[in-house]
């Protein structure tokens, strides 16, 4: 079972040094949770970042989490609001509980924020393209 779990964690680490959202943000997980891996919040970052510039919703509603605590980087608002807003974007019709979940995040962090820091917020959305 150890030597499955390890075959498998082997493949997830080359999907997602190969690109691929999915696995990058699985690995995300594991590193977040301490699965398979030791926990290691600022990798953890790491791969919800790449999988979040590629346009994964539920990696940017995890990078904004982290962000909004404080894990594995610095407490940043409105970082968290970004991606929390992007996250509320990119969740497909069938993830409505997710994308109502994202907003009720924003929502929250874009208390703790100011008016100018909305406003930067949301022009550096505009013009977010995925990668």
């Amino acid at each position: 079972m150890a030597r499955d779990s390890a075959a498998a964690l082997e493949w997830f680490r080359r999907a997602a040094e190969g690109g691929f959202d999915m696995a990058q943000y699985n690995l995300g997980m594991f590193y977040k949770d301490g699965r398979r891996v030791p926990k290691d919040l600022a990798a953890a970052v790491t791969w919800y970042r790449k999988a979040a510039a590629q346009g994964h919703a539920k990696a940017q509603y995890s990078l904004g989490a982290m962000y909004g605590n404080g894990q594995g980087v610095a407490k940043d608002y409105v970082e968290a609001y970004f991606w929390f807003d992007l996250a509320a974007a990119n969740f497909k019709e069938n993830e409505a509980a997710y994308r109502a979940l994202a907003i009720e995040q924003r929502d929250k962090v874009a208390a703790r924020i100011s008016p100018a820091q909305r406003v930067a917020a949301l022009v550096r959305i505009r013009n977010w393209r995925p990668e």
